[in-house]
């Protein structure tokens, strides 16, 4: 799935898309001959379909900190276009039920982590003096999203947890935590949008 990061100061989790597979989608298979012949008949098996996850973004709105997950070019850059897929290597797993659900899950390890100082209003800022650099380093983030966009009948709820150590731009070192949370009623109401980046001694 692709969620493109713009406004962030509107919640923790989507609008930093918490989990960004922005520009990862990959490419649809062709359906085999057997399944395209019997594309008429209503469908009862889930549609599975795997690739490259891209990053993953996590703001604290009570430490003022955001950590970045995967992204291996900054973000302005990213922003600009023409970054030849920037992200550490991950996969992505999205399932399709026959009632239109989107279930997606995502992981990488081995990321490249990045903490900026400061919530700016645009992503695309992060890394400037509005937010500046904390730390970089490496670390694995996963995330798991039940009924994404609400395609299917009940509630979208999505979960994700990173952890990694930096080397702190001042000197030093930290090992960082980072954690998400969103759930929508099928209503709109938004019942928790929740996100956390704290940093501790290594």
């Amino acid at each position: 799935m692709s969620r493109r990061p713009t406004a962030l100061a509107r919640s923790a989790v989507l609008a930093f898309g918490a989990v960004l597979a922005a520009c990862a989608e990959p490419p649809a298979a062709p359906a085999p001959a057997r399944a395209r012949a019997a594309s008429t008949a209503p469908s009862r098996a889930a549609d599975v379909t795997r690739g490259p996850a891209g990053f993953f973004v996590v703001a604290d709105f009570a430490t003022g900190l955001v950590a970045t997950f995967g992204l291996e070019a900054t973000p302005a850059a990213f922003c600009a276009g023409g970054v030849p897929f920037p992200f550490s290597p991950g996969r992505e797993q999205d399932v399709r039920t026959p009632a239109g659900a989107l279930h997606i899950q995502a992981q990488v390890r081995g990321a490249r982590v990045v903490v900026y100082a400061g919530i700016p209003a645009d992503f695309c800022a992060l890394g400037t003096a509005a937010a500046p650099v904390l730390g970089t380093g490496t670390g694995d983030f996963s995330s798991l999203e039940n009924n994404a966009g609400q395609g299917g009948p009940g509630a979208d709820h999505y979960r994700a947890a990173g952890r990694g150590a930096i080397t702190l731009a001042g000197g030093g070192t930290a090992r960082v935590q980072a954690s998400a949370t969103y759930h929508l009623l099928p209503d709109g109401t938004v019942v928790a949008d929740e996100g956390s980046v704290t940093l501790s001694a290594r």
